[in-house]
């Protein structure tokens, strides 16, 4: 263990790296959302149907899973500080170019940058954390959720003020490139820690366990996304309120995503992590009961809330899962997890959207219990996966 992360170990510390990874994952969270509100300028823009506009959200996808599946080439070359200043450099020249493009093939392009070089930022946080915080990492990749879900509500509110003041939305997404463009000239003269070269531990592959936690978070993520992309429509079509209503109740789901995260900074200091799981997962199955059981509005929009509530910590809880049953490999589970959540935004949402036309809306959220019980079957396979390595 480096002298970084011994001091972590005893108590946590918020030093200049930790603010820059948590500020970078921020920027980024913040330009990803605020695509997700570009997309209907861009379908009046270039008259585009449903299907050819949600290229540009499949663009950004793709370069997720490119990234996880060969981004460590990149990092193992570069280096962690050099890769991070690539992810900023790519981000932000992507977000330039989208306001500038005069074609679509143009915007879905500068989605796909932004997801390529974009994601080279949360595929190397969570090993950078890792090594700088020790054991305490739980607590840093906590405050980093809590950080970037805050920039990542702040996107709409962002767009909407910018549009109420008649300055129309490429000033939003300038403000998030500039901003992320800052972050990295701010913090230029940081220290990173970077990792141990390969020939100090040889090259290690990653462990069955990890594998098992991986899918977990997949599943975490496909919750996640599933519930963010699909309340609107299930407000609307199933518990019955009007189009606008629906939206702005939809709402009760980034807001109890928010309060879980800023609750569970405080718990990990506290709660053993795998017993905050089992919590998070008891609540998001309550929450989906009262959301999608009761057929009530105002049961529905209590559901939406407390799904986003117990949501909220499976993210960060998986992934201190999965950096842990990679010793020796962070760098490359870091990477390998940006696969995951990229496989999650390219098709849990499409999934359950084909399930609700062939069997309806309502029944097609039955998903979500699944995904929660594949959380459990996940963990506990990879909980024994590691004791059996452990007994040997």
């Amino acid at each position: 263990m480096t002298a970084t992360a011994a001091t972590a170990a005893t108590r946590f510390v918020r030093d200049r790296a930790t603010w820059y990874a948590w500020l970078l994952s921020g920027g980024y969270l913040f330009l990803v959302n605020v695509q997700g509100n570009v997309v209907p300028f861009l379908q009046e823009q270039f008259d585009l149907s449903y299907r050819d506009v949600s290229l540009h959200s499949s663009a950004i996808a793709v370069g997720t899973i490119l990234v996880g599946l060969f981004g460590e080439r990149v990092t193992g070359r570069l280096g962690r500080k050099r890769s991070l200043w690539v992810g900023v450099g790519g981000l932000s020249g992507g977000g330039l170019l989208l306001c500038l493009s005069p074609v679509p093939a143009a915007s879905i392009f500068s989605c796909f940058l932004i997801g390529f070089f974009g994601t080279l930022i949360p595929a190397i946080l969570p090993a950078l954390l890792a090594d700088i915080h020790g054991r305490r990492r739980t607590e840093a990749y906590a405050g980093q959720a809590i950080v970037s879900y805050c920039f990542g509500l702040s996107a709409p509110v962002v767009m909407g003020f910018f549009l109420w003041q008649g300055l129309g939305w490429r000033a939003t997404v300038v403000l998030g490139a500039a901003y992320i463009l800052g972050v990295g000239l701010w913090f230029r003269g940081t220290a990173i820690p970077e990792p141990a070269p390969a020939a100090a531990h040889g090259k290690r592959r990653l462990s069955a366990a990890f594998w098992a936690f991986w899918a977990l978070l997949v599943a975490c993520c496909a919750l996640e996304y599933c519930v963010l992309f699909w309340a609107p429509a299930f407000l609307e079509r199933v518990a019955g309120f009007d189009p606008a209503s629906a939206a702005t109740a939809a709402a009760a789901f980034p807001l109890g995503m928010l309060i879980g995260r800023i609750a569970l900074g405080g718990l990990v200091r506290r709660v053993a992590a795998r017993n905050l799981f089992f919590a998070a997962l008891t609540v998001t199955f309550f929450g989906f009961v009262v959301y999608w059981g009761i057929g009530n509005a105002t049961a529905a929009v209590a559901g939406l809330f407390l799904l986003g509530l117990g949501i909220a910590a499976l993210y960060p809880l998986s992934t201190t899962f999965a950096i842990g049953a990679a010793a020796g490999a962070e760098d490359v589970a870091s990477v390998r997890l940006a696969v995951g959540f990229g496989i999650s935004l390219l098709l849990a949402p499409m999934a359950l959207g084909a399930l609700a036309d062939d069997f309806g809306l309502g029944p097609a959220h039955l998903v979500l219990p699944a995904l929660i019980l594949v959380s459990y079957l996940c963990f506990f396979v990879a909980d024994a996966l590691q004791k059996r390595v452990a007994r040997i």
